[in-house]
């Protein structure tokens, strides 16, 4: 609010207003600036982390006989999420549920077995199914009712 003195309009003065309405400058004072903490030292590089799924051995024994579903999307080179479809849809590799909670595994040898099966079935790999190898067919005289 502003008071007059001699007819001219002139803003209270911070002293004269009460402290609720002061602004906060000008009742607070500055804080002094906080020490800053010494940066962390930079961690030693550590060795990298083997994969869990490496090249399977030849003895059975030594290897990991099941794997999870990101596992095994991981052995296949494909996404977790493609497994998840797949099973849903009931293509793709065999898998079952095991334990109490019921996680979706998948065997080593049942993805070997799968991945063979694949190759077997692409007419790419198989040239028994290519169909550039084959006797051309003739068409049937369907257009001339003979």
């Amino acid at each position: 609010m502003l008071r007059t003195i001699d007819g001219v309009r002139q803003p209270r003065s911070a002293e004269s207003v009460p402290f609720q309405c002061r602004a906060a400058w000008q009742t607070t004072p500055t804080p002094a600036p906080r020490p800053r903490r010494p940066p962390m030292p930079a961690r030693p590089p550590s060795a990298p982390k083997p994969s869990p799924i490496q090249v399977p051995d030849s003895t059975p024994t030594t290897r990991q006989a099941f794997l999870s579903v990101k596992d095994a999307a991981e052995y296949l080179g494909l996404s977790p999420h493609t497994l998840y479809v797949w099973r849903h849809r009931r293509n793709g590799p065999p898998s079952f549920r095991m334990g109490s909670r019921g996680r979706v595994m998948y065997r080593i040898e049942a993805l070997d077995a799968w991945i063979r099966e694949q190759e077997q079935a692409d007419s790419r790999s198989n040239t028994t199914l290519s169909p550039l190898g084959a006797a051309p067919q003739k068409r049937s005289d369907y257009a001339t009712g003979a």
